[in-house]
């Protein structure tokens, strides 16, 4: 049984595929190519998704575009808010220090962040620090699409600037303040999708999908936190297939507990090192908004590898996993995770049973950083 044929859930789409929606569509404005109603937008997958247009705005030098996000069934914070995205042609002057820029086919693209997106202060995030909390895949995410529109013919310099209604105040019911992100939300998406992870009713979908594995015999699932982890265990894994590889989001306790009920002989678990601490720390459920980061047990663990007292005090000031990666040299923060993996692989065993477990941790770019 596949998934679609189980999860009743509704999908939604997330900031970047918003922003990059209204981006298109400003562009075909601008050059007299849009007819009305919703934009085909091309995803990271290869898929697209039509996106319905809210408002379009023109002004002297500039064309605005209204998104609402839609979060689907997921109870995300940035649920119905609005983007809004003004596009126009500008120049290499454009370009400010904390803003992006991205080469698009013979053009570039200003990606600038407007009122409600953050700024980036701490380092460790899928954004660079100085620079607006516009993620890698929303970036690329443009790039792809405003060249699918037809932009980047020729040498040209096209501004974007993203704006989020209410963005400071949305952001401060989020983590972004700890993390290090000031005065908006984030611009986010590694698949342009919003998957409802957080919700308690997608356990029901995992434990079917479990068990409907093993009623058909399949004696090995994989278990992934998000899009990079499902296609780095999947090339990782030859004797896995995508009937076997579930997406579990933050339920990682309640989907082993799920696997310890069945005949199945192995699981193996692909999670980054962000969800690897939480997992270290014995937290069942790892969702953002639910379970921060406390740097305690990073820092106990440095001390056993010999970092000085004032590398830890440092750390002791880390929200995020990736913030303390960039203090620590790489051979201290490989050996950190993998001490940390000893310690989550001790909670992973104890919630799956008698069920053998594997233990895969990935970087960003689906590299392999440890195994157990």
């Amino acid at each position: 049984m596949k998934q679609e044929q189980i999860d009743k859930l509704r999908k939604g789409y997330t900031t970047g595929a918003a922003a990059t929606a209204g981006a298109a569509v400003a562009y075909l404005v601008l050059n007299n190519r849009y007819s009305g109603g919703a934009v085909s937008l091309l995803l990271p997958t290869g898929k697209t998704l039509n996106i319905p247009v809210a408002k379009t705005e023109k002004f002297a030098d500039a064309i605005m575009v209204s998104i609402i996000k839609d979060a689907g069934d997921d109870p995300d914070v940035t649920d119905k808010m609005t983007i809004k995205v003004r596009l126009k042609y500008s120049a290499a002057t454009a370009v400010k220090p904390e803003d992006y820029l991205e080469i698009c086919g013979k053009g570039w693209l200003v990606i600038k962040g407007g009122d409600g997106v953050g700024l980036v202060t701490r380092p460790g995030l899928d954004a660079t620090v100085g620079k607006w909390a516009i993620n890698r895949s929303p970036r690329r995410m443009l790039v792809d699409n405003l060249k699918r529109v037809g932009f980047g013919s020729e040498v040209q310099y096209l501004t974007i600037e993203i704006t989020a209604v209410n963005g400071a105040g949305i952001a401060r019911k989020t983590l972004n303040p700890m993390l290090g992100i000031i005065g908006g939300i984030s611009i986010l998406g590694t698949t342009g999708i919003v998957v409802p992870y957080s919700n308690a009713a997608y356990i029901k979908t995992i434990e079917i999908r479990v068990r409907c594995a093993a009623a058909e015999g399949v004696k090995h699932i994989a278990f992934t936190t998000g899009s990079r982890t499902r296609t780095a265990i999947l090339q990782e894994l030859s004797d896995i297939g995508d009937d076997s590889c579930i997406r579990i989001g933050d339920f990682i306790a309640d989907s082993l507990k799920a696997v310890a009920a069945t005949k199945l002989k192995t699981v193996s678990v692909a999670c980054m090192p962000g969800k690897l601490y939480k997992y270290a720390c014995g937290h069942e459920y790892t969702h953002a908004h639910k379970v921060s980061l406390k740097p305690e047990l990073m820092v106990e663990e440095l001390k056993l590898l010999g970092v000085d007292s004032s590398g830890l005090k440092k750390i002791a000031k880390c929200n995020t996993v990736g913030e303390a990666a960039a203090m620590l040299e790489r051979k201290i923060y490989l050996l950190l995770l993998e001490r940390l993996a000893d310690r989550a692989f001790n909670y992973l065993a104890q919630w799956s049973g008698k069920v053998k477990v594997k233990l895969y941790v990935y970087d960003i770019e689906g590299k392999i950083l440890v195994k157990r």
